[in-house]
């Protein structure tokens, strides 16, 4: 991945049709090529998934925002606890708003 690229673009974020493509692709990514991602897009990426997550649950439908919650768990199994470490805190703080 490279720096200063926005993957997510907000105004595309908000059609269900590309969330849940967006979310099958990290999906993918993190099952196939995770590991080898540089620390700094891990980073970015678990930011902007616990964010997008809170910020949206509401207006989310059911089945986009488990497949959210299912692909930060898949990057917790694959980071926690030495990469991740705020992982379990993070989903306490998701599982407050359902």
């Amino acid at each position: 991945m490279r720096k200063n690229v926005n993957l997510f673009p907000v105004n595309l974020m908000d059609i269900p049709s590309v969330i849940l493509f967006t979310v099958h692709f990290l999906q993918n990514l993190i099952n196939k090529q995770w590991i080898g991602a540089l620390p700094e897009d891990k980073t970015e990426v678990r930011r902007f998934l616990n964010e997008y997550l809170l910020s949206h649950h509401k207006k989310l439908p059911g089945y986009i925002r488990n497949k959210l919650v299912k692909v930060i768990v898949d990057i917790g199994r694959v980071d926690w606890p030495h990469f991740y470490p705020n992982f379990l805190s993070n989903i306490v703080e998701v599982s407050k708003h359902y």
